[in-house]
Parts: C-alpha cells; structure tokens; sequence
C-alpha cells in the first residue's frame, strides 16, 4: 500500500547553493525550480579546488582551509577509529558509528568540495564552516558542516552521514521502517486528502532534506507535545528542526501517514553544545 505523499512541488525543493548556516538563518523560499544549464554541464571540482557559489565569500579565510583538510581528512578515513579522530563528540557517537559501518571502510571518493561560507557558532568564539560536498556514492551536492571546538576542528557527522546516505529518503520509501530522527526542512501546509484520519485534529507540515526528491508530507496531533514545540514554526517560514518521524497504520485499511512525534531541537546544530564552551 502506498503512502501518503506530496504532490510535486518545486518551490520548496531545497536549493543545491544554500549552506548549513544559510539553510538555518533561510526565510524567504528557495529559488532554482531547474538546473540550470552551466550547471548541468559543468565538471564536477576537484577535491581541495575552491569554486565561487551565489552570495558566498570569494576567498577562503584560512580557518576555513584548515577546516577543508579536515573534511578530506574525515572523507579519506579508512576505518571507523580514524575517521572518530576528526567527529564531533565522539564519544556520544562511537557506538553509532559502530553499528552503522558494521565492519566496512568509511572512506568516500570526493568529486566536488566547495567551500560556501564561515559564520560564528552562537555564544561562542569558535566559527562553523560550511562546504557544499559531492562523492562518487551521492552525486548530489550537500551542506557539510566543520566546526571549531576546543579540540580541533570537527566534522558533524550525524547529519553528514544523514545526508550523504539519504537516510530520510530511505525511511520515505519504507513504511514500515521504526521511528527515527531526521534534520528536516520544515514548512506548515494545508493538506485536503482524505487519507489522513482525523485531519481536523492535526496539523499538517511539508518536510524535505538538501537532497531533492526527499520529500513527503508529516502531521503532528494538536494536543501533543510536538505540537507544542512546533509553534515557533510559523506559516510562510522555512524551519529547520530536528525531529523524529513515525509511520502509522490506520484501522480500516488506510493508506499510512507519517506523524511527528517529537522536535529534538529547533536547529540543525551538533546535538551536544558542551564542546562549545570557551574558557
């Protein structure tokens, strides 16, 4: 049975030059309903090779290049203890990286790392840096984040990972796949389908990724907690929470929909700002 989903809607589909920052600060909507031909038959940039995107910086401050040789650095890793080295928590996150490489080499092939911008971390002196990356595994560009701590530049490797593999669109394909967390690109919308049951009793978001085609329609009940956190998210407003996503079934052989069932945070943000303190 086929779920519940969207009718195709290019406005929102995520812009390809929009860094992480950029994606978190966004309020006006997206632009490129195509690509564009130079785009389409333009060669990927080499690995380290710096190529100028709309509205972005035209030189990389040397923070930033430093945070480049980390990407690469995190990109080439052949095993999951080297690639821990440049993570953020990586404590938190070890077990999880564990079990999700399960023995196999983490390492990727870059066709195309570009560097879009450096901005400072909230209540901090550290900057995050933000580059656009494409592998040989996801030819689609995507926002990856490089953050300054205390112990060096790090990479944020839950959403990385999150976005490199296409996890949301994974979970979109598979209704019957467990309850999971996503960064989401998050916009209230009216839905008139008689799928849902109940609709009165919901409110009803679009949610998407970076990546395009990763998309589908997600509906939180009124009187729950995540409908609660969800009031900052207001109509006519990209938001960019972190959420947890749920299919469910209704009685009577209905179609299944996805429910919210909790806002982790409101940003895209490393989950942990402990490594953010400065002394």
């Amino acid at each position: 049975m086929q779920p519940v989903a969207p009718a195709p809607d290019s406005r929102f589909r995520p812009d390809p030059v929009l860094s992480t920052n950029a994606i978190e600060s966004f309020i006006d909507e997206t632009t490129s309903d195509e690509e564009s031909p130079e785009d389409a038959g333009s060669p990927p940039v080499a690995s380290g090779q710096d190529e100028l995107t709309g509205g972005g910086p035209e030189q990389e401050p040397s923070s930033a290049d430093q945070a480049r040789a980390v990407l690469e650095q995190a990109l080439a890793s052949d095993s999951v203890e080297e690639l821990a080295q440049v993570v953020l928590m990586p404590d938190q996150i070890r077990a999880k990286m564990d079990a999700y490489y399960g023995g196999r080499s983490p390492a990727l092939t870059s066709t195309s790392i570009i560097y879009e911008t450096s901005m400072p971390l909230p209540d901090s002196e550290y900057l995050n840096h933000t580059f656009f990356v494409s592998t040989s595994e996801q030819p689609m560009r995507f926002p990856v984040a490089i953050e300054e701590t205390a112990d060096g530049l790090k990479l944020d490797w839950e959403s990385f990972i999150e976005l490199h593999d296409d996890l949301l669109g994974k979970f979109l394909a598979n209704p019957q796949s467990e309850a999971q967390s996503f960064h989401l690109i998050l916009e209230r919308r009216h839905f008139f389908g008689e799928d849902v049951p109940k609709l009165g009793s919901k409110d009803c978001f679009r949610i998407s990724t970076p990546i395009p085609g990763s998309e589908g329609y997600a509906f939180v009940e009124k009187d729950s907690p995540a409908a609660a956190a969800c009031k900052p998210f207001e109509w006519d407003r990209l938001c960019f929470p972190i959420a947890t996503l749920r299919w469910t079934t209704p009685p009577g052989g209905k179609k299944p929909y996805l429910e919210i069932t909790e806002i982790v945070q409101t940003s895209w943000r490393a989950r942990s700002a402990d490594h953010l303190a400065v002394e």
